[in-house]
């Protein structure tokens, strides 16, 4: 049986910088992880994630081992709080800064994980 392209996990894929980068990635199987749906009509899996909550450092880790991507794209923070409804600087931070720790918690576990 023949393997699909190579996959790619793309945090913050609804975000302006996800968005841009989507139509690069013409010959990967693309995982979109964000909190809210993107808007394109590019073929994506999307997967529904808050990187803010704690809870996502577990379930990025699964999706990790289910899709086993070549790369992942960590793109999940936010800049602009009115267009993103994140408004709080609380909220703000565990995106931005400890989502970003989960992301790195979870592809350095993967990575020890699975054979070079």
């Amino acid at each position: 049986m023949a393997e699909g392209p190579p996959s790619i996990v793309v945090t913050g894929i609804s975000g302006n910088l996800g968005r841009r980068l989507l139509p690069m990635l013409s010959g990967f199987r693309v995982i979109g992880v964000d909190f809210r749906l993107p808007e394109t009509t590019l073929p994506i899996q999307f997967t529904k994630m808050d990187l803010g909550l704690e809870s996502s450092c577990l379930e990025f880790l699964q999706l990790l081992r289910d899709v086993r991507p070549v790369a992942v794209v960590h793109l999940a923070f936010v800049m602009d709080a009115v267009r993103t409804g994140v408004l709080g600087h609380d909220r703000m931070w565990q995106i931005n800064v400890a989502g970003t720790a989960r992301v790195m918690e979870a592809v350095s576990e993967a990575n020890r994980e699975w054979p070079m």
